[in-house]
């Protein structure tokens, strides 16, 4: 069914479902009833909501085009234009209705948004209860799918990538109580373990099966150099790491081995429940005693790599360790934070590495049934995490980080980027949302800051070799080429992790 929206009309469609105009705006949409079966995949990724709590209330709603103009709405600049349509569905009083978008085939999570209550479809009217409701207008209406006037004195106009099909379902909630303090951990705990099941030091091996490091094993590493490697935020080793092992046969990986003799090792880590200082502490206890480690990181993994380095509280128990580091290479590091980890930006985040999720190898993607606790989370109106208010660029931990004098380690060495997703896929990202209103026009690779990314001239001047190794673009000219989540995929990336890590 495809329908052309005129000013001031309203239409019926699927079932009794009734779309609305909500502002004086032009907008040709073009709306299909799904073609039932949905695929296997959309029925499981479903069925896994439904499994956590959700309710269905309405049909599958295929969206496939949509052309729009719209003024960019000025003022405060997390707050959007009004929806400009909803689909209108009955809602138990005390229950929350929300959108979830699936892709058609794969059944991946494209993001999700409040709708309203059982009492009004208006979004305005949870606002208090949900401050960051109005960061994303419901059905249809989201900021990459519409044109939004100009950004950089350019029309700004964004659409779904080729090939890719959004299924709208709507479900309705029970509303529950605001998680803070204490009670937040637990139901936070339960995402991190779907995530990474167990927090574990792991050998990174070639087929990514990383089976723990025992006891015996550490011992017999005393005196020997070992290469670590820590990974981001709502991710995994095998998530950040996988392309070491599968570009150019896995080259890299085997070299980075042979060069350390086998001893590469990996750290699986919670990264939403705990704080990147209380992830520096547990992989101390998880070390072997009398070696010298060099460390690759990713993204989050800065923050716990330079918690572990220089923070004064760990500094006796590697010592007592006697824990040698001498060459730390951030790749993508959220060494000084991002603005993504503010609190008002944390449904954004999630957002973002839902997109990002799409475009990682089947193997290690996220599960709809991890999508769904996050979402049900966040419309319990958390707004910040222990894992994420340490990254918060303004936040205490990031601060003290940035007036650090101290660090275990001899050399640091950086890779960075600023992207722009021009004519690219990943434009699923929206990516020109992030530019504009999460990094404030500055350069980033969609998740962290390009300053904040390199070497950064205010802290530890004169304590340690700082080297930027590779610059993808500069703060004022963004490159299309690596982006986040590609860097380790990067030929140029993998051959200068060889260069430094081994020496040709």
């Amino acid at each position: 069914m495809s329908k052309k929206i005129i000013d001031g009309e309203s239409f019926d469609f699927l079932n009794g479902g009734r779309v609305i105009r909500l502002s004086p705006i032009d907008a040709e949409l073009s709306v299909t009833e799904f073609d039932f079966p949905p695929s296997p995949a959309l029925q499981s990724s479903v069925a896994e909501f439904e499994a956590a709590g959700f309710t269905s209330i309405s049909p599958m709603v295929g969206l496939t085009a949509m052309k729009s103009r719209a003024p960019f709405l000025s003022g405060h600049k997390f707050h959007f234009p009004k929806p400009r349509f909803i689909l209108e569905t009955q809602v138990p009083v005390n229950e929350l209705q929300v959108q979830v978008e699936f892709d058609e085939q794969t059944g991946d999570v494209i993001g999700w948004a409040l709708v309203g209550d059982g009492n009004s479809n208006s979004v305005d009217l949870l606002a208090q209860q949900l401050p960051f409701a109005r960061l994303e207008t419901p059905l249809i209406a989201r900021q990459q799918d519409l044109a939004f006037g100009r950004v950089d004195g350019k029309p700004f106009v964004k659409s779904f990538a080729p090939g890719v099909k959004k299924i709208i379902q709507l479900f309705s909630i029970p509303k529950l109580e605001k998680l803070i303090g204490s009670a937040l951990i637990p139901a936070v705990s339960l995402i991190d373990k779907k995530i990474v099941p167990h927090e574990r030091l792991q050998w990174f091996d070639k087929t990514m099966t990383l089976p723990d490091v025992t006891a015996d094993e550490k011992i017999a590493m005393a005196g020997k150099r070992v290469l670590l490697f820590v990974h981001g935020i709502i991710s995994s080793s095998k998530g950040a790491f996988d392309a070491l092992t599968e570009s150019n046969e896995g080259f890299c990986w085997q070299t980075l081995s042979d060069a350390y003799g086998g001893r590469v090792l990996a750290y699986d880590h919670w990264t939403l429940s705990k704080s990147t200082f209380e992830n520096a502490q547990h992989l101390l206890t998880l070390l072997p005693d009398n070696i010298t480690i060099d460390v690759i990181c990713h993204s989050r993994g800065a923050g716990v790599v330079r918690s572990l380095l220089e923070s004064d509280a760990l500094k006796a128990k590697c010592e007592a360790k006697n824990l040698k580091f001498d060459k730390v290479c951030f790749v993508a590091g959220a060494c000084e934070g991002s603005a993504l980890a503010k609190p008002e930006m944390v449904d954004r985040l999630f957002k973002t590495h839902a997109a990002i999720n799409r475009l990682l190898s089947p193997s290690a993607k996220l599960s709809a049934g991890v999508w769904s606790q996050i979402v049900k989370l966040i419309f319990r109106g958390f707004q910040e995490l222990p894992g994420t208010d340490c990254l918060n660029p303004e936040g205490d931990w990031i601060n003290k980080l940035k007036a650090s004098q101290y660090t275990r380690a001899n050399h640091y060495y950086y890779i960075r980027a600023n992207f722009d997703a021009k004519n690219t896929i990943v434009n699923v990202v929206d990516e020109a949302f992030i530019d504009r209103l999460v990094f404030e026009g500055l350069g980033n690779d969609v998740v962290v800051p390009f300053e904040g990314a390199g070497m950064n001239q205010n802290y530890l001047d004169g304590v340690v070799n700082k080297t930027n190794l590779i610059e993808f673009g500069d703060e004022s000219d963004a490159q299309s080429e690596v982006w986040h989540i590609t860097f380790f995929a990067s030929n140029k990336v993998q051959k200068k992790l060889t260069e430094t890590f081994v020496g040709y």
